[in-house]
């Protein structure tokens, strides 16, 4: 079973995927995850993120999925994933990841590597484009206001206009990208998680999963 969750940042995506993930037992899947191993995996071969000729090779040798342990690997290999978390993975993931041809692949890695798989997946274009056939299809969203002053609390800042100022600029980008745009797919079930509790917004979304 995949359930696929988008939403604009602070809806609570990330909080509710892994409250899933431990009481069903399913695979949290994070996507961003596997840009940076595929990044990972480029700059060990010496390659340049910039150049078409090495992400074109890149894209052809460089496998990734999940072993029957639920361990991300490359060409087969599980990956430490602290190794995914470097100043030059960072770069290169920053760089490779708004290459829509890198996007299409990854996208197909990720379908190929949930077969045989029950995962929760989160991100801003799952239900639309990573996993339009998912058996359960959730839209989070949330009040401009109350998304920032989650941000605030979970920084331990105190200037919410700021963050609130930043949101709004990311979710016009998110909305209006080219590709892997941020949508409310018509199969998705929207919940405004303004008000709720996250046990509330639990129960909402298990009350869909029929494992």
């Amino acid at each position: 079973m995949i359930v696929a969750i988008d939403g604009p940042a602070g809806s609570g995506k990330s909080t509710i995927a892994k409250r899933l993930a431990s009481e069903y037992g399913l695979y949290n899947l994070n996507s961003g995850e596997f840009y940076r191993a595929f990044a990972y995996a480029h700059i060990a071969k010496h390659r340049n993120p910039e150049n078409d000729n090495d992400v074109e090779l890149s894209k052809k040798d460089i496998v990734l999925s999940l072993d029957k342990s639920d361990n991300l690997c490359i060409n087969g290999t599980p990956v430490n994933t602290a190794a995914l978390h470097t100043a030059s993975v960072d770069s290169a993931a920053s760089i490779l990841s708004v290459d829509i041809s890198v996007r299409h692949r990854i996208n197909e890695l990720l379908r190929e590597s949930v077969k045989g798989h029950n995962v929760v997946c989160e991100g801003r274009d799952i239900t639309s484009v990573v996993f339009p056939n998912a058996e359960v299809k959730v839209y989070l969203d949330a009040d401009l206001n109350e998304r920032a002053k989650r941000r605030t609390a979970e920084r331990g800042e105190s200037n919410s206009a700021e963050i609130q100022k930043a949101l709004s600029e990311r979710d016009e980008r998110d909305k209006s990208k080219p590709f892997g745009a941020l949508v409310k797919v018509p199969d998705a079930v929207v919940i405004d998680t303004t008000h709720l509790s996250i046990d509330e917004v639990f129960s909402k979304i298990s009350s869909l999963i029929k494992l």
